[in-house]
């Protein structure tokens, strides 16, 4: 006889169809999590309030075109639990042609293997300043980007020169003290400089040369 999708099957054999229970376990799942995460949120800010807290609550969310349509809605729940809700465009590869802030920022991370870089998105080191057990980094070159996406001279929106951050406590104390790794000296030592010079004129090296943002309606780039 003809199945139900009109198609003749041998006398005797059967259909059977396979309904899978895993999406609407895993949509239960991001269901309870989310539930979760803002009754937490809801109890730091009745403490917050209560005990007249400094301690702000910021909601950061990475975000991309496929969610936009769901940022307001993000934004109305969760605006009443928190001080700021932020969103971040999720980073890709795609060519860079405008100046960065960070490398001016003064800012400095520490990756898990010690690694101290200027750039929380240089996740492989690139960028590397130095290291917490064997001091600045010596070189003053950078690494050459690959192909054409470099930008040339004439960068546009140069990054403006600021300050090393003071106090982020990135650094150990103790190391600093002795005067090891000390934020100022890395801030104007040569792999550094470097950095913000081909910032300003250019060419940007790799990393920087392929450092792209998502473009989400409403959502201002981090990396500028």
């Amino acid at each position: 006889m003809p199945s139900a999708s009109g198609a003749c099957r041998p006398p005797g054999s059967r259909v059977s169809r396979c309904r899978s229970t895993a999406p609407r376990r895993a949509i239960a799942s991001v269901a309870a999590t989310r539930k979760t995460v803002l009754a937490r949120l809801a109890e730091a800010r009745d403490v917050q309030r209560r005990e007249r807290l400094a301690t702000r609550l910021d909601v950061s969310m990475v975000v991309d075109e496929s969610v936009a349509h769901e940022l307001p809605a993000f934004r109305a729940r969760l605006a009443p639990l928190c001080d700021r809700v932020q969103f971040i465009p999720r980073m890709r590869r795609a060519p860079r042609t405008a100046a960065c802030r960070e490398p001016s920022r003064g800012i400095m991370v520490v990756l898990s293997d010690g690694t101290v870089t200027t750039c929380c998105a240089d996740v492989n080191g690139e960028l590397a300043l130095g290291h917490l057990a064997t001091g600045p980094d010596p070189r003053e070159s950078l690494p050459a980007a690959d192909g054409p996406a470099a930008a040339g001279p004439g960068i546009a929106g140069a990054a403006r020169r600021t300050g090393p951050a003071r106090g982020n406590g990135v650094l150990p104390a103790a190391r600093e003290a002795a005067g090891e790794l000390s934020p100022h000296a890395l801030y104007a030592g040569d792999r550094w400089r470097a950095l913000r010079r081909a910032h300003r004129r250019g060419p940007l090296p790799a990393p920087c040369s392929t450092c792209g943002e998502c473009d989400v309606p409403g959502v201002s780039r981090r990396f500028l």
